[in-house]
């Protein structure tokens, strides 16, 4: 049927069958036959014939009204799957919480951009894991950053072979040039910007400092944490921050990592997780081989 839309659109757009045939590199009776079957599916007649000259009436300007834009759309169509058969273009939906993408996901797209400039990112600021999980499960997410391992049938679960650590990141100051650790009694006397309440990872430091007894001056609660690493950078605070091996956040020249001695956060280990059985494109392909290779070969 498609085919025979094309052949009617280009008899009437080149104005004869002849005109047609030569553009399309097809033979006259060929395209006669075509035209002929069309009106058969339809039960209608598309143009008046008046001997071998063909006139479009009514129905057929009617039918070319309506089928040249989906012919159009076919062709947008076309084009767009066709970007699935080169790794050099594509658009990539990733999932993650908003510390992963932002300390850990960065380096990489830096380096993936620089091979593949034409591919897009749609980057979402979800969570917890399992909520990632799920809107990959739906196809409404490509592939996710979590540091929790889930198994699922449905679901690839790759370790990327870094760890995530919640550390004290200080200014980069005259205080803390020297120092490489801070005792827990020092912690006392600092102003800190902290995750809002309700927050994993809050939940997470809370807990550790109350088992120390330690009790924080709190200076402002935010889930941003590029507002968080900008106000330490000002030397308005500091804050805990989960932070990965070579991430931004630890080769900033402007901030300081501090090792607290007293208070050990377990390590988190990061996975790259995706759907099974589905069909990718080259691009998507690509990208979940160089971001497992990426992190995994440090």
């Amino acid at each position: 049927m498609l085919g025979l839309m094309e052949t009617f659109v280009s008899v009437v757009e080149c104005g004869s069958l002849s005109a047609a045939a030569k553009k399309m590199h097809a033979n006259q009776p060929n395209l006669s036959v075509r035209i002929q079957k069309l009106e058969e599916i339809l039960d209608v007649k598309l143009f008046d014939r008046e001997g071998r000259k063909l006139i479009l009436n009514p129905i057929g300007k009617k039918l070319y009204e309506q089928t040249k834009p989906v012919l159009k759309m076919v062709e947008n169509i076309k084009e767009e799957m066709s970007l699935y058969k080169h790794p050099e273009t594509g658009h990539i939906r990733i999932g993650g919480g908003y510390q992963i993408l932002l300390t850990t996901l960065l380096p990489f797209i830096d380096s993936f951009t620089q091979k593949y400039p034409q591919v897009t990112y749609e980057m979402n600021e979800v969570g917890p894991a399992p909520l990632i999980h799920h809107l990959i499960d739906q196809y409404e997410l490509d592939i996710g950053l979590v540091d929790t391992s889930y198994t699922n049938e449905q679901i690839e679960s790759i370790p990327l072979g870094i760890n995530s650590t919640i550390k004290l990141i200080v200014p980069n100051s005259n205080n803390y040039h020297q120092q490489n650790s801070i005792t827990l009694e020092e912690l006392k006397d600092l102003q800190f910007i902290v995750f809002k309440k309700g927050i994993k990872l809050r939940n997470e430091i809370d807990n550790s400092l109350k088992e120390k007894d330690i009790s924080l001056s709190i200076l402002m609660e935010t889930n941003h944490i590029d507002l968080m690493i900008n106000m330490v950078e000002k030397g308005l605070g500091v804050a805990f921050l989960p932070i990965s091996e070579n991430s931004q956040v630890a080769i900033n020249p402007n901030i300081k990592v501090l090792h607290i001695k007293g208070l050990e956060f377990q390590p988190k280990p990061l996975y790259l997780i995706y759907r099974k059985n589905r069909y990718y494109s080259s691009s998507m392909l690509q990208f979940i081989t160089e971001l497992n290779k990426f992190y995994n070969r440090r």
